[in-house]
């Protein structure tokens, strides 16, 4: 794998499951990711300046509880930010054949469940696309 899709990454996390959270912070962090999790979009949107996004990666659960959801969360970065922001990928454990246009504007989307030994992999290829 080419070195340049595994430099790591300033990655703001967000699952409301606090065992998801904390094991996927703490692989990320393995591979040598800096991560700052949240257990909510409205906890990301307060602790972490607007313009401190666009140099992250977030990943997000589409599911994630609260009155913003990980779906309206990218949304919503995509219209405050434009072209300056962050690559985004999406959790679900939804179907999202047929659901592209939903989608759009998420770079990548990881399907649940999913293998943790595939992170490297995901976020390399999710670089590539971006």
């Amino acid at each position: 794998m080419d070195k340049a899709y595994t430099k790591p990454q300033e990655i703001i996390l967000l699952e409301d499951e606090p065992y998801l959270l904390d094991l996927l912070k703490k692989e990320l962090a393995i591979l040598g990711h800096h991560v700052h999790d949240h257990p909510s979009c409205e906890s990301a949107l307060q602790m972490v300046p607007l313009k401190n996004w666009s140099n992250s990666m977030v990943m997000t659960d589409q599911s994630i509880k609260g009155g913003m959801n990980g779906l309206d969360l990218l949304a919503f970065l995509e219209k405050e930010l434009g072209k300056e922001r962050p690559l985004t990928i999406i959790m679900t454990g939804h179907n999202v054949d047929g659901a592209k246009e939903e989608y759009s504007f998420v770079d990548y989307v990881l399907e649940k469940p999913f293998d943790f030994h595939m992170l490297p992999q995901i976020i390399a290829e999710s670089l590539r696309q971006s």
